[in-house]
């Protein structure tokens, strides 16, 4: 297993960081102040060296330092020794650019294999009690970075479910023919299909992580597992397009498509009943963070090298008990960012972490 972690971290005009420069620990670092100081500025600007673009925001001039025209993010990067560096710049004429060891890099799946990248956002914790589309964005950011086949069938399943949905609109609306809708439904069956194939592979591969680090968590030896929820779950692609004919008018009536892979969920459960529903908040946050950890082992399985952990005001929201358990597995993976408003939510557990004061764009290493 490769070992990876940022050793140096520039941030240039990014966020509230006018021209600041850190080096890191390759174990844990923790950051912490007040909030606003700039703390998850730092984890955004690793996650964007990973995945080429922000999790929080859609608009990359939303980045630049007040009264800037660019910003610049800069990491260097160890593996097992050798040293390379990640680069990513936006200026408001020119637009975007990314660099890997110099050279111009366009592949998220190749961004990300050198850098992967698991972040623990306080909204994160509301993936069982959130809507189905959250679940779903949970398996497709994992997807999306490994497979670049997987990216492609899910934006030309997009493309094709919105224009069957226009379709729909105007058949009702205008009264075209409902024939018009065959081309379109052998698309969203071709691509439909797929997307769900690659979910339950990717599910079937994480479930035993997901046992293992809740146990850990919660020190309890309830059943937690997930169970796939799609009406073409036993169907199959030949039953696709009867299930489609079948709801065709009803889809007219509505004006949208109401079966495939755009209406799944994932459900969470514990002993054989919805989380949602019968575990506690504590069972509840104890399972999203053994889901999170799954995602971390799996892409260390497929990627060889252990993903960096970005943990974002996380402990604020635990008891003293979980924080004890993340951190005793986050400190079983590779380098680990942690963010706090308090340095006493981290655990004494925790060991020989490199801490790092914030406050309104200043970082001052505290050894």
């Amino acid at each position: 297993m490769i070992f990876l972690f940022i050793s140096k971290l520039l941030l240039s005009n990014f966020r509230n960081y006018e021209k600041t420069t850190i080096s890191f620990s390759s174990n844990i670092n923790v950051l912490y102040g007040r909030n606003g100081s700039g703390k998850t500025n730092v984890l955004e600007a690793i996650n964007i060296l990973s995945r080429g673009k922000s999790q929080r925001i859609t608009k990359d001039n939303e980045l630049i330092m007040l009264d800037k025209d660019a910003f610049l993010i800069k990491g260097l990067l160890n593996s097992n020794g050798y040293e390379s560096t990640v680069q990513c710049s936006y200026n408001q004429g020119k637009g975007k650019k990314l660099l890997y060891n110099g050279q111009s890099i366009t592949n998220s799946k190749e961004l990300f294999s050198q850098l992967p990248t698991v972040s623990f956002l306080p909204e994160n914790l509301d993936l069982i009690k959130g809507g189905p589309e959250q679940r779903r964005l949970f398996l497709d950011d994992i997807l999306v970075v490994i497979s670049v086949q997987y990216k492609d069938y899910l934006n030309r399943y997009s493309k094709v479910l919105y224009q069957r949905n226009q379709l729909l609109k105007d058949i009702r609306k205008k009264g075209l023919t409902k024939d018009a809708l065959d081309s379109w439904d052998n698309q969203l069956i071709y691509y439909g299909d797929r997307i769900i194939k690659y979910r339950y592979k990717l599910l079937y591969e994480i479930r035993p992580f997901l046992q293992k680090n809740y146990v850990k968590l919660a020190d309890s030896e309830e059943t937690v597992t997930f169970q796939y929820t799609n009406t073409l779950a036993e169907q199959g692609e030949d039953q696709y397009d009867k299930l489609l004919l079948k709801k065709r008018e009803e889809d007219i009536a509505r004006g949208y498509t109401s079966v495939g892979p755009h209406r799944d969920d994932l459900l969470l459960l514990i002993n054989q009943q919805k989380a949602r529903s019968f575990a506690s908040q504590g069972q509840q946050r104890s399972i999203v963070l053994a889901l999170k950890l799954a995602e971390v082992e799996y892409l260390a399985k497929i990627l060889g090298r252990w993903p960096i952990l970005l943990l974002d005001d996380v402990m604020s929201e635990l008891d003293v008990q979980r924080r004890m358990g993340l951190v005793s597995l986050a400190k079983l993976t590779g380098q680990v960012f942690l963010t706090t408003t308090e340095k006493d939510h981290v655990p004494e557990e925790l060991g020989s972490a490199t801490y790092f004061f914030i406050d309104n764009g200043s970082i001052q290493r505290k050894d």
